[in-house]
């Protein structure tokens, strides 16, 4: 959950900066490539925060190898269909 008021002072203050030169986004990458801040991070902590991230899944699912095969062999279908009405 985002908090709208954070998100456009977030933007505002990104405004008064300016944009990323090449040598300053390359900065960042290497100080995250450094620091893996990654290895730190714990996940949700409270009950509240617990529940909606075990929705992640449910929400956005992952389409599996096989879900994908199957949606590939139906737009064939429906690709050789469409050629046999033209």
């Amino acid at each position: 959950m985002t908090n709208p008021r954070r998100v456009a002072a977030g933007k505002r203050n990104r405004a008064l900066r300016g944009p990323l030169s090449v040598e300053g986004v390359e900065r960042l990458r290497e100080a995250a490539k450094k620091n893996q801040p990654w290895h730190a991070s714990t996940g949700p902590r409270s009950l509240p925060g617990k529940k909606i991230a075990s929705q992640n899944a449910v929400r956005l699912p992952i389409p599996s190898t096989t879900m994908l095969l199957a949606l590939a062999s139906l737009a064939t279908l429906r690709a050789m269909r469409k050629d046999q009405w033209q």
